[in-house]
């Protein structure tokens, strides 16, 4: 019997309060197994997985074969892979990708929203960030526009405020899309703490 090769990946399980670690084993075909362990290293979700990804809000995504589903903390196979992609859980809704759209499932695996955009975020503060025709705009989790899509990038709300790009130049945008600083800066991140740090070239 050949000798299986077990590598170690840290995972965080910030939502059940504990670190996990996922393991990755060689199966008898040579092929890389992926499963859970908990902080004692005893295997808890046997590997059994092509790819496996953190638990957010009590689920995490998983790949069999080429498709994307979801398991619970017991290992259940609750949202069967189906899915191009898959993002994680954020706020009850999850992004998923079908038929090169992304769409948003919620934790029963219904589609909420359907597939119809070329790319899209993590829902932040109630709204997600989503690319239409190479522009990003803003939904709410019915699916409305809430912001339209005019931007050039976009980043997901933190604080009250999204950094947008027009043209070449970054500013924020409040969820009404009312820009509250002006796209005057070349580089921006997210507001943490009500600072951000941003890159303004000399003039």
């Amino acid at each position: 019997m050949k000798h299986k090769s077990i590598y170690i990946v840290l995972f965080i399980f910030s939502i059940t309060g504990c670190t996990t670690l996922s393991e990755k084993i060689k199966d008898q075909n040579n092929s890389p197994k992926y499963g859970y362990v908990d902080k004692t290293g005893k295997i808890v979700i046997s590997p059994q997985f092509n790819v496996a990804r953190h638990f957010a809000e009590g689920l995490a995504r998983v790949k069999i074969d080429d498709k994307w589903g979801y398991i619970n903390l017991r290992g259940d196979l609750v949202i069967k892979p189906q899915f191009a992609d898959a993002s994680y859980f954020s706020e009850g809704l999850a992004r998923v990708k079908k038929e090169n759209k992304w769409g948003y499932i919620v934790k029963s695996g219904k589609m909420v929203i359907q597939p119809q955009y070329d790319r899209a975020g993590e829902f932040s503060e109630r709204l997600a960030k989503v690319k239409v025709n190479r522009k990003w705009g803003y939904i709410d989790g019915a699916g409305k526009m809430v912001v339209k899509t005019l931007f050039e990038n976009a980043g997901d709300f933190t604080e009250g405020l999204a950094r947008v790009k027009v043209g070449q130049k970054w500013g924020y945008i409040d969820k009404t899309g009312k820009f509250v600083i002006e796209p005057i800066f070349d580089k921006v991140r997210d507001f943490r703490n009500g600072l951000s740090p941003v890159k303004l070239s000399s003039q």
